[in-house]
């Protein structure tokens, strides 16, 4: 489990250097993500919990008993039902974020917004309402800051064309576009942000697989080399002066979450019945001037010619239309609306009926009838649902994500054995050869009698038998002799390292340089590596 660096962020309207790192949680397999305390509280613990179950989706669980216990948190709208959460089936908006900060005065807030507008409380979940950053396309994402108060959010909803990067440093009473363009992947993922004191700005994710920097303040971007991630982390993390203890372990948290989240999946299940779309308002669209079009309320007559009846859906937000059979049936609703505003035949009645389904103001779904006849109701090709086409979308990423995190988990496993088996190795050595100290070897060419009598060992490189006995070593360009060598025990140059008692200093020819006094060591042992580095005995 990570945990983040808490830094102090700087105004976004300074040049900064600011380098996103990205990454999805398990979409096949539940998973704890992160927890924060509250400094104030400290009993008060939120996490971030990845279920993986048909309606999928990262909730926000709450414990006010340092961790023992946990708890969803409801929606803070009092018009709304449920829990807080995001990226499940009908959840394509919208999403939560914990923070806690700054390091002088600290604290704990949740930021949420169901795609609308942004409610945001502290660890007691005394929610406060704020506006929508953008009024224009609802809010996706957050990416926060170590700051409680700043944080960015990007909006545009289900469409993909009109996502936006806006940033706020006073809570979210104010916004300022960076971008009209979503320059990086962070839509649908969980990224998060901090900053050093050179106005440099690292957003990082629950793995390091992606990476976006920009210098401009976050106007414009360009890609970072995975091979440089690690280096760009450790650059920001070195000027960390805060760190926040994570309570709660990933086990009790997983255990909880799954054993809440099945809870209320049987309940649903068990309470399953067709979705109410009473709520849903239709009126007609008329042609006014050519293909402008005008909303009317009230439709006295409808067109003189025989062309397409069209109809605008308002669907309240509870409303999952990201489901294709919801939106079929809000769809039907809508076609008999059409037929009862302006009726037809019934060989015609189901007949050049057009209907766009609206969404907190957005465009969610279209679809149309065939032109000419239509006795039954068949909708043509032109059938678009963007809640579902970015539900499936968000699924086929967190799905690849799922994958790629696999093999970053078997990796990160593999090393992890790698290195405790080299700690094994090391330790085994040490004993085996009675090793004292592991001197530099510029220090040990300069004075090789300061560790005169003792037992020291050197990752070196063998480079030839000069007698039966006596070999040469080098570290990088410094040469040492090695006496008493059994005999056949190095056949070709290799990478070792080697535990030898310090005689003194001993007059050998060295290539290309001619006879000098170089190190002199009495063998003891040596450990042949696998590699150049030694990394199968020294670690990584």
């Amino acid at each position: 489990m990570r945990r983040f660096r808490v830094l102090a962020l700087t105004p976004l309207s300074i040049a900064a250097v600011l380098i996103v790192f990205c990454s999805l949680a398990h979409a096949n397999g539940s998973q704890f993500l992160e927890s924060y305390s509250d400094p104030q509280n400290p009993q008060h613990i939120f996490a971030s919990f990845d279920y993986a179950s048909t309606d999928g989706g990262y909730y926000l669980l709450h414990s006010k008993d340092g961790g023992k216990t946990w708890k969803t948190v409801p929606q803070p709208d009092p018009d709304r039902e449920g829990n807080i959460t995001m990226y499940g089936r009908g959840y394509v908006v919208g999403g939560f974020f914990i923070s806690v900060g700054p390091s002088d005065r600290p604290r704990l807030v949740i930021t949420y917004s169901d795609g609308g507008d942004i409610w945001r409380a502290t660890s007691e979940l005394q929610w406060q309402k704020y506006t929508a950053p953008d009024p224009s396309g609802s809010t996706e994402n957050f990416i926060p800051t170590n700051h409680p108060d700043r944080f960015f959010a990007i909006t545009g909803g289900v469409n993909a064309d009109k996502k936006k990067l806006l940033w706020t440093d006073t809570g979210g009473t104010s916004w300022q576009k960076l971008s009209d363009t979503l320059p990086f992947g962070c839509a649908m993922e969980i990224c998060r942000a901090s900053t050093s004191a050179d106005n440099r700005v690292l957003v990082v994710g629950l793995s390091d697989t992606k990476g976006y920097i920009s210098r401009d303040g976050g106007k414009s971007w360009s890609t970072v080399p995975e091979n440089r991630l690690a280096a760009e982390r450790k650059a920001l993390e070195s000027d960390s002066k805060k760190l926040w203890p994570i309570k709660g372990t990933p086990d009790q948290v997983d255990a909880a979450g799954r054993a809440i989240m099945a809870k209320e999946i049987a309940t649903a299940t068990a309470q399953q019945k067709s979705p109410d779309i009473s709520s849903v308002n239709f009126i007609m669209i008329m042609y006014e001037k050519g293909y402008d079009f005008k909303l009317k309320e009230n439709i006295k007559s409808c067109f003189s010619s025989r062309g397409a009846r069209r109809v605008r859906g308002d669907v309240p937000r509870e409303i999952d239309l990201a489901d294709d059979g919801t939106a079929k049936a809000v769809l039907e609703k809508a076609a008999n609306f059409a037929q009862e505003k302006c009726p037809r035949s019934e060989k015609e009645k189901f007949a050049d009926i057009n209907v766009d389904l609206y969404q907190m103001a957005t465009l969610a779904v279209s679809a149309g009838t065939s032109i000419g006849e239509g006795s039954e109701l068949t909708w043509s090709s032109l059938y678009e649902n963007r809640p579902r086409d970015a539900y499936l979308r968000a699924e086929k990423s967190r799905q690849e994500e799922q994958r790629r995190r696999s093999e970053i988990e078997a990796r990160r496993a593999k090393e992890e054995a790698e290195k405790n088996e080299a700690k094994k190795k090391f330790a085994e050595f040490v004993k085996k050869n009675g090793v004292q100290d592991w001197p530099n070897m510029t220090n040990l060419s300069a004075n090789p009698f300061v560790y005169e009598g003792k037992t020291v060992a050197i990752p070196s490189y063998f480079t030839e038998m000069l007698t039966a006995t006596d070999g040469l070593f080098r570290q990088q360009d410094s040469y040492f002799i090695v006496s008493s060598i059994p005999k056949g025990l190095l056949t070709s140059p290799a990478i070792i390292i080697f535990a030898g008692n310090v005689i003194g200093k001993k007059e050998t020819p060295v290539p290309g340089v001619g006879s000098q006094p170089i190190p002199h060591l009495k063998f003891v042992g040596i450990y042949i590596c696998h590699n150049r580095y030694c990394a199968d005995i020294l670690g990584k």
